[in-house]
């Protein structure tokens, strides 16, 4: 059976919302985990992030993987990497999310 669980963190500087999430099920051997995997997602146009965002909360995923890039603009990867990952703020606090690093990030980071 899966654990249920909330939490929030923070400091004497503030504290974030509550967050929840789920645990695998004690026994693996008898656990299919359902995993959607998506690409190149973007900061600007996420289409699939409202139905990512919808499905996770009806509990239709137990992780979801990201392949490809977080945007086409690299100018600046440090901060379209913090956009990407403000938006997907409620998907990484319910479940699992793994990012590869698609071939505009990758050579951007490498100047």
């Amino acid at each position: 059976m899966p654990i249920f669980a909330d939490y929030h963190v923070g400091s004497d500087l503030g504290w974030s919302p509550v967050f929840w999430f789920v645990t695998p099920p004690m026994n693996l051997t008898e656990w299919a985990p359902s995993i959607a995997i998506y690409g190149d997602m973007g900061n600007v146009n996420a289409q699939s992030l409202p139905r990512l965002q919808s499905e996770t909360q009806a509990g239709l995923y137990d992780s979801i993987i990201h392949v490809g890039d977080f945007a086409y603009n690299m100018d600046d990867v440090r901060e379209l990497s913090l956009i990407f990952v403000l938006l997907c703020n409620f998907l990484m606090t319910k479940i699992l999310i793994s990012s590869l690093m698609g071939k505009l990030v990758m050579n951007s980071c490498v100047k």
